[in-house]
């Protein structure tokens, strides 16, 4: 039996930034994506046709998530004859192209196990617990078992479609934007969105260290970060600062993207920040 080629995949952003996903998307891969649909929301979705290497999806910089869709089911209905529909779809997974795939993005992968995530949005009459419960059964017929270092799987199911998704980057939220900041994909985009190169300079204010680092592998430029917390690991190429302590003398800056904190980072760190650079 010829082994299932795993060719759809789904891009994700934050919501507002899928015209520039899209551009990069099209300008790295140009012809060789095909089949493209959008969906905007609070999270945005971008779906498509790739036969390349997923190598080249994992290098653009303003997609947060990156996952294949290993199966795509229709007409699910808002019974117990649905949910086992589910079930038997699951039962027979194309696994060899889902771990030569999954050992792309990393190599350590415990190919017969599977980490689960699963969303659920209509009016079935079984609830998520449900679902998740004949998902499991589902992956344990195929000869998986549950394991922290297994595949990334997630089942989203949306009225009468569900699909069942194989994470390769997936960057969810530790926290609301209000008190994390921005994720590295999104100031990517937003680096993108202003087309700064590497003549531009560029401050981010109560910024991540990720997501500097993003930014300089966009524009190329110099960028400066200022942040309350200590960084978690080193970073190179990018100037790490207290808020109070600005690395900056007389000049000008192209740039200065302020990231809302909460309320105690936007009295202290933000404020601070935007007062000396405009004293600079």
């Amino acid at each position: 039996m010829a082994e299932e080629k795993l060719y759809r995949y789904e891009l994700s952003c934050d919501g507002g930034l899928e015209d520039i996903l899209i551009d990069e998307l099209r300008q790295c891969l140009g012809k060789r994506v095909s089949g493209l649909r959008e969906e905007r929301g609070e999270v945005g979705r971008v779906f498509f046709d790739y036969e390349g290497s997923p190598r080249h999806l994992l290098a653009l910089e303003c997609a947060g998530g990156v996952s294949s869709i290993v199966l795509e089911m229709h007409d699910i209905t808002v019974g117990d004859p649905g949910l086992e529909k589910i079930r038997h779809r699951l039962a027979k997974l194309p696994l060899t192209s889902m771990g030569r795939m999954a050992r792309i993005a990393a190599e350590e992968i415990d190919v017969e196990g599977y980490r689960l995530r699963v969303r659920q949005r209509g009016a079935h009459r079984f609830s998520v617990t449900d679902t998740e419960a004949a998902v499991r059964k589902a992956l344990a017929e195929s000869g998986l078992s549950p394991s922290e270092n297994g595949f990334d799987l997630e089942l989203r199911l949306q009225k009468r479609r569900a699909q069942l998704k194989l994470s390769l980057r997936h960057r969810g939220r530790s926290g609301p934007v209000e008190s994390e900041g921005l994720g590295s994909a999104s100031i990517a985009a937003i680096i993108r969105m202003l087309d700064l190169d590497e003549s531009d300079d560029t401050v981010l204010i109560q910024g991540r260290s990720d997501a500097a680092l993003a930014a300089k592998r966009v524009c190329q430029g110099r960028v400066v970060c200022t942040s309350m917390r200590r960084p978690v690991r080193p970073t190179q190429h990018v100037i790490v600062s207290h808020p109070d302590h600005l690395p900056l003398g007389a000049g000008t800056m192209t740039t200065a993207i302020v990231v809302i904190g909460d309320q105690e980072m936007a009295q202290t760190g933000v404020q601070t920040g935007v007062s000396r650079l405009t004293q600079a």
